[in-house]
């Protein structure tokens, strides 16, 4: 599958962490990281787009400030809050690669992420529920949901994204994109409506 370039603007540092050859096994680890802005007083749409060996929330969101939640999409219950005072409520709450959120950093000054750890290749899929299903790339890299990312389409799927200061901002298929086809950044959640669920995959390889 065509991949765009990797690593764009968002992701500040990759580099190669391992490289080996032996007989004829060859390994090659990518490990970088991606910093990401999230507005004071207000909600961004998140989701982790590199792996760690460790993908709970306390050590994915990097020096959390007080007041600052974590909600994940919980089907069949709804949003569920994470709350940081000193330390998280729910410390076994994942943000796996892929995964979306809402995080909400309270009044002061904008909050950047660091989000750390490896590129994931290979054969890559995602669980689409029937109904909504808060999600991203797993890959650090941004393009047409659709066309670059390979998400899969049916008629009546939909996917919001979440603008600030406006709210869900909806991209409707059916047969074509209505307005547009959506672009995801990097370390971009959205919130995507299948009418059937199903499994989004790719195959994603660093060139």
């Amino acid at each position: 599958m065509r991949t765009k370039a990797l690593l764009a603007a968002a992701v500040l540092a990759a580099g190669i962490a391992t490289s080996m050859a032996q007989s004829n096994v060859y390994s090659v680890n990518v490990v970088g990281y991606v910093n990401q802005v999230c507005p004071a007083n207000g909600f961004t749409m998140i989701a982790n787009p590199l792996n760690t060996t460790n993908n709970t929330t306390p050590f994915v969101i990097q020096n959390p400030r007080n007041n600052m939640i974590v909600y994940k999409w919980v089907l069949g219950v709804g949003f569920v809050g994470n709350n940081y005072s000193g330390s998280w409520s729910s410390p076994a709450q994942t943000l796996n690669p892929g995964e979306g959120a809402f995080l909400y950093v309270p009044a002061g000054i904008d909050y950047t992420n660091t989000w750390v750890g490896e590129v994931k290749q290979g054969s890559l899929t995602n669980v689409l529920n029937t109904g909504f299903t808060m999600v991203g790339s797993q890959v650090p890299q941004a393009g047409l949901v659709q066309t670059d990312l390979a998400f899969p389409v049916s008629n009546n799927s939909i996917v919001y994204k979440w603008v600030t200061g406006v709210g869900f901002v909806g991209y409707n298929y059916s047969g074509a994109w209505a307005p547009s086809e959506p672009t995801v950044n990097v370390a971009e959640g959205v919130f995507a409506f299948k009418p059937v669920g199903t499994d989004w995959v790719r195959n994603f390889t660093v060139q």
